[in-house]
């Protein structure tokens, strides 16, 4: 009965390591981007077509899109980064999807940026986190719920305003110059 346990618990664990070893074998083999036939040439990086979008190769890492930068080329940027320390906001009181915010955030860590999630709104602030404004010495990236599509500096705030779609678009944008690969 004891041996039969043993037996049946060393076959679970084998069964198990088998079943994750393979997993991420597959993945590896299934992930080759320079296989593509659909690479993509903009300001000499290759963009691969992935599962859910675009990677780039840059700085030793693959960086992932949803977004192509050709399809961004309208989106005008005026952001300069004179700080090490970057805040990104939004309203916790508005209806937010917090995708675009971590996408920039992941970069922006990346790139050795220190990067604080942070409400722009004392009165609806739910989570524990710093309160901002755009008057203050840092720089803060403020992701703005609305109806209204546009991206703009005001005082020490770059102004995301737009749908959840919106937001997607121009962190894609930022990130694209941020690796150098749109200006």
């Amino acid at each position: 009965m004891v041996k039969e346990r043993k037996k049946s618990k060393l076959f679970l664990v084998v069964l198990i390591a088998f079943i994750m070893i393979t997993s991420v074998i597959g993945f590896v083999i299934t992930f080759n981007p320079n296989k593509s036939s659909k690479n993509l040439k903009y300001n000499g990086y290759e963009i691969y077509k992935v599962d859910k979008g675009y990677a780039v190769y840059v700085k030793n890492n693959y960086f992932y899109f949803d977004n192509l930068p050709q399809d961004l080329e309208n989106i005008t940027l005026n952001i300069n980064f004179n700080t090490n320390k970057i805040y990104l906001a939004y309203d916790s009181s508005e209806e937010f999807n917090d995708y675009p915010l971590r996408k920039l955030g992941s970069i922006l860590t990346s790139l050795n940026y220190l990067v604080y999630r942070a409400c722009i709104d004392e009165n609806s602030c739910v989570e524990d986190i710093p309160v901002v404004n755009c008057n203050q010495t840092e720089k803060v990236i403020y992701f703005k719920v609305s109806n209204k599509t546009n991206l703009y500096n005001m005082d020490n705030c770059v102004v995301l305003e737009g749908s959840n779609s919106d937001h997607i678009k121009f962190v894609d944008r930022i990130n694209y110059a941020l690796l150098g690969v749109m200006k």
